[in-house]
């Protein structure tokens, strides 16, 4: 992640510029694959800066949050799916399923094969406080069906869903809202303020399911990437 001080409108973007390229430069391609900063959309020199080191849109992101309470319940899926719980022996299972969720997907698709999938787990550990707990992996047989990954930020007495993903085959069966549900509970149970996350406003279907859900915008990032050759 790279953040830089603010820019004056006009003058010190070259500089910025070539300052950017340079660092990028400096970095071990064995130890990091990708760079990213996140800025508001109204950083216009920095925007220009980084495009012109060479970092590229992956998409606007938008911040949203609701307070938690008992939602009325969805009717029931039709479809058997079993839930497991983050554990070692279950990794293979949550890769799978991130991996199957990512099929198709509207949720910063830009990033699709520039990280392992190891990376990806990882950094959704490092997000918040992770419990092993509050990782839900949902196969029907040994078929990846849907992963939610929920983090506690103590900090801001929030619950952070992470991540939520359904396989292609499996969406429009209204298991994302039952998952979110079920996020509801969890934050209530454990009185967590909010329940917070951050989505691609690109990604339609999820915006929708997060304002009926009550979740209001509270922040819009632009996410700019730069992968290490």
């Amino acid at each position: 992640m790279i953040f830089v001080s603010p820019l004056p409108a006009s003058g010190a973007l070259g500089v910025t510029t070539d300052l950017l390229r340079v660092a990028c430069q400096a970095l071990d391609p064995r130890q990091v694959r990708l760079v990213q900063t996140l800025l508001e959309p109204s950083q216009v020199p920095e925007v220009k800066s980084f495009t012109a080191a060479g970092f590229l849109h992956l998409g606007h992101l938008l911040y949203m949050q609701c307070k938690p309470g008992r939602p009325r319940r969805s009717p029931d899926v039709a479809i058997d799916v079993e839930v497991s719980h983050w554990s070692e022996p279950q990794r293979g299972l949550f890769a799978d399923t991130i991996l199957a969720s990512y099929e198709k997907t509207m949720d910063c698709p830009g990033l699709i094969g520039l990280r392992t999938i190891d990376d990806i787990i990882q950094g959704h550990m490092a997000s918040g406080q992770f419990d092993p707990k509050l990782w839900y992996a949902l196969h029907h047989s040994t078929e990846p069906v849907g992963v939610m990954l929920l983090n506690p930020v103590p900090q801001q007495d929030s619950l952070e869903l992470v991540y939520l993903g359904v396989a292609e085959k499996y969406r429009g069966r209204g298991l994302g809202r039952k998952l979110l549900e079920h996020a509801m509970e969890v934050a209530t149970e454990g009185g967590f303020s909010t329940v917070i996350l951050a989505v691609d406003e690109q990604n339609d279907a999820a915006v929708r399911l997060y304002r009926s859900m009550r979740f209001a915008p509270t922040a819009r990032k632009l996410a700019l990437i730069l992968p290490v050759p």
